[in-house]
């Protein structure tokens, strides 16, 4: 999978750390809990792990397979999502098939991860709980 060493190190990430060469930043934030407390004095500041970067050419027809029952589950989770937004915000008693089709989760989604979509606290656990 890596093209420098099967293991990659853990570091301490601050404004200069940056992913090796044709590699991303994987990062790990260290919060506090309500208390003020660390989860684990394993993790009291942030970390990050330059690690490979995962292309659609990596995925073998088998993995492909093993991973649609999880794609199928983000999917209906943004069709829900989407369903959600229409009733709060239109009070709507009908939803049209194009606004939870394939093509319309998958732009939601996109627009979830740019962070125009409205996502509620629900919407996102009802997303966390399928997987």
């Amino acid at each position: 999978m890596s093209n420098v060493s099967q293991f990659h190190t853990v570091e301490t990430l601050d404004k200069k750390s940056k992913a090796l060469t044709g590699q991303r930043m994987a990062r790990v934030i260290a919060k506090k809990n309500k208390d003020g407390e660390y989860e684990s004095a394993n993790l009291t500041s942030s970390k990050f792990v330059s690690v490979p970067m995962i292309g659609a050419d990596d995925f073998t027809q088998g993995q492909i397979a093993s991973l649609m029952p999880h794609i199928i589950g983000v999917l209906e989770g943004a069709q829900d999502a989407i369903i959600r937004e229409r009733i709060v915000k239109d009070g709507s008693g009908q939803i049209h098939d194009e606004e939870i089709s394939i093509d319309a989760c998958i732009a939601y989604l996109d627009d979830a991860a740019k962070g125009k979509a409205i996502l509620n606290v629900q919407s996102i656990r009802d997303l966390n709980t399928m997987f």
